[in-house]
């Protein structure tokens, strides 16, 4: 993770020339802000038609068409929605603790696909309004041949094989000899089959509300219904993957954490938590913060888009109009921008020479204790200086959805749970000591694997195993 700055330049903005293309990077919130909010830069459409492999997206496109996606799908995302979010995660949580953790039996040495599997069963149940619950889902065997696909191995197989599908056209992954490219095919061909068997479900249940609807849009609905599913689901289960890892990292912050989480609930049962009573209140304690900071510093996607078109656009930066030339491709940095010291501290350890490890930045309390009296204190961030979900009339739609699940979902966890790094074999009767140091390796592991086993796969995730365990507080 860098700090945002280019240290040879010394600079947050600058262009890299060349004959072919010109590259515009930055990762200066006054110039984020209006390269986000302001309408005059677009969207590299043709870059980001790759996404569209099952049709076309509101990512993998721009102007008028992306326009009509937005309007069809933004009022999906109402107070209703965001209140069957909050009891959909709470109940399947649930689900999964009963199901998969235990009470600190056994080590937990790939908790991502776990997440996976739950955030994409809550977006299933309130988009399709599946009726499985998630402890029937996970009683069901995982399919074992790529042949014969579920839903869930099918999306799993896509991401996994994301590089040959995404790159490959589809009828040389179909005829290639290499078996990765066939698996790929496989994958690409099962997943194309559900989210159509899907589709066909919600119209003919549309059909009889609506009987009228827009053809125009059906071409379309494959390839959004994958981008939704998609980065719904992936996004949410690599952010909730970092923020376990970080709590089992920094028990303090845990325990102050379900302290706040306590204070706030109080010892009401899970199904008297309310979306109307409890989100707002939890966003704005440590629960709030310790999500806020590991967006901060594991945001979903390193980079966002854009582009000049045949015009020339211009910014306005420390005082002077710039102008960027037409054609050219923009890099908004968000890790850069999110790591920026104008904004944001930095490591809680004076670092040397070396890059600051996440581990060492980590400090969810920043958030807190903003503003006066008359304001929640929480802190709002200077515009453009905190991204993780872009932001303007192009920002994700899913935001407050994803925000909802993850409040949800970590406070019915930590409610019931504690999350606790393993630690090399030592004997019970081993001394405070050796016990510490023994703690201390793990979390040394754990810190490096936030320093190298983090990559961009689709999205920002945590490929290094750290092994953890979930302990009753019972």
């Amino acid at each position: 993770m860098d700090c945002g700055l280019d240290t040879k330049l010394g600079a947050d903005t600058f262009t890299a020339v060349s004959p072919t293309i010109n590259i515009f990077y930055t990762c200066d919130a006054e110039v984020i802000t209006q390269l986000l909010k302001g309408k005059s830069f677009t969207k590299p459409a043709e870059l980001l038609q790759i996404l569209n492999i099952f049709g076309p997206t509101m990512t993998g496109s721009d102007g008028e068409e992306t326009r009509l996606y937005r309007r069809t799908t933004a009022p999906f995302f109402n107070k209703r929605t965001f209140q069957r979010v909050w009891t959909e995660s709470v109940g399947s949580v649930d689900d999964l603790l009963t199901e998969k953790f235990g009470f600190g039996d056994s080590a937990i040495t790939d908790l991502r696909p776990i997440l996976a599997r739950l955030t994409l069963h809550i977006l299933n149940r309130i988009a399709f309004e599946k009726e499985e619950t998630l402890r029937e889902e996970l009683k069901v065997p995982t399919k074992a041949c790529i042949h014969d696909l579920g839903y869930f191995e099918a999306m799993s197989s896509v991401l996994d094989n994301f590089a040959a599908i995404f790159v490959t056209p589809c009828l040389i992954l179909r005829y290639s000899p290499f078996q990765t490219h066939k698996n790929a095919f496989e994958a690409y061909s099962r997943l194309r089959r559900h989210l159509k068997d899907l589709k066909h479900r919600k119209e003919a249940e549309e059909e009889m509300k609506r009987p009228k609807h827009d053809p125009s849009l059906l071409e379309a609905v494959v390839g959004n219904m994958f981008i939704f599913m998609f980065a719904g689901h992936e996004a949410s289960a690599n952010t909730l993957h970092f923020i376990i890892i970080l709590l089992a990292c920094n028990p303090e912050i845990q325990a102050s954490m379900q302290k706040d989480i306590d204070d706030i609930l109080g010892a009401k049962s899970k199904e008297r938590w309310s979306y109307d009573e409890h989100f707002q209140r939890l966003m704005e304690s440590l629960v709030g913060a310790v999500i806020h900071e590991a967006l901060r510093l594991f945001t979903v996607i390193p980079f966002i888009l854009k582009a000049t078109s045949e015009a020339s656009q211009s910014l306005v930066l420390n005082d002077r109009t710039h102008v960027i030339p037409p054609n050219t491709l923009i890099l908004i940095s968000t890790s850069g921008a999110h790591h920026n010291p104008k904004h944001w501290p930095g490591p809680r350890k004076a670092m040397a020479a070396t890059k600051p490890n996440p581990l060492d930045c980590f400090n969810p309390r920043y958030w807190l204790g903003h503003g006066d009296d008359k304001g929640s204190g929480f802190l709002r961030p200077v515009s453009g200086s905190f991204i993780p979900f872009s932001d303007g009339s192009r920002g994700c739609l899913g935001q407050h959805f994803s925000m909802v699940e993850l409040c949800a979902i970590i406070t019915a966890i930590f409610t019931r749970y504690r999350v606790e790094l393993i630690a090399p074999d030592i004997k019970a009767t081993a001394s405070e000591d050796t016990k510490r140091e023994a703690w201390q390796e793990s979390r040394d592991r754990a810190k490096s694997a936030f320093a190298d086993g983090v990559t961009f796969e689709m999205s920002l995730r945590m490929v290094a195993q750290v092994p953890i365990k979930f302990v009753s507080r019972a």
